[in-house]
């Protein structure tokens, strides 16, 4: 064998490569099925914060990320990604505001004494879902207007679909009844002109 055909990759080279990678699956089973603000089907992982951010503009995804995180430049600092991928960076910032509220809760536990009285906390899920519910409501609220919306078009177009089928139904049946009423016509005219002609 030469140099050469050392540094040339055969194809068993190649394979064997190739099945040394690793391909990652998501596991879309534990996906939940929801739609966008503007209506389209979106997958998420089902989390409270994802299930809350569904269906909400990304202007109330920032407005929503900005309160709970207390950051005012979350605003402007993803304005040049596209929606996808701000809304999926505002999601885990409100997910790290979350995981620090709780790890603070936790600290201060830790530094009472023992037979000191427990302070009442709110865990960061809870203090997340308090002040996303006029926005996970507004999200609501448009988008049942929207399927509402939805299904009235949609039994529009079916009841305009069943008056085409219905009309088109009697045109062949009254074109059906002329046939025989226009034979018949016809030959009677082919008898009288017959009768003329003899």
């Amino acid at each position: 064998m030469t140099e050469q055909d050392q540094a040339t990759p055969t194809a068993e080279t190649k394979a064997a490569e190739a099945s040394d990678k690793t391909t990652i699956r998501p596991k879309v089973d534990n996906y939940v099925r929801t739609r966008t603000a503007n209506g389209t089907v979106s997958h998420h992982s089902g989390d409270p914060v994802a299930t809350a951010l569904a269906g909400m503009t990304i202007d109330e995804v920032e407005k929503l990320a900005v309160r709970v995180t207390g950051d005012e430049s979350l605003a402007t600092k993803y304005a040049h990604l596209n929606v996808g991928q701000q809304r999926m960076n505002l999601g885990n910032r409100i997910r790290g505001a979350i995981a620090k509220k709780d790890k603070a809760n936790e600290a201060e536990l830790k530094k009472l004494k023992e037979g000191d009285p427990q302070p009442e906390q709110e865990s960061g899920v809870d203090a997340f879902t308090r002040v996303s519910k006029p926005f996970v409501e507004a999200a609501r609220q448009r988008m049942g207007k929207m399927e509402a919306e939805a299904k009235a078009k949609a039994e529009a177009k079916a009841a305009k679909a069943k008056a085409e089928a219905k009309a088109a139904k009697e045109a062949e049946e009254a074109k059906a009844a002329e046939k025989p009423a226009k034979a018949k016509a016809e030959k009677a005219k082919a008898e009288k002109s017959a009768k003329a002609a003899s």
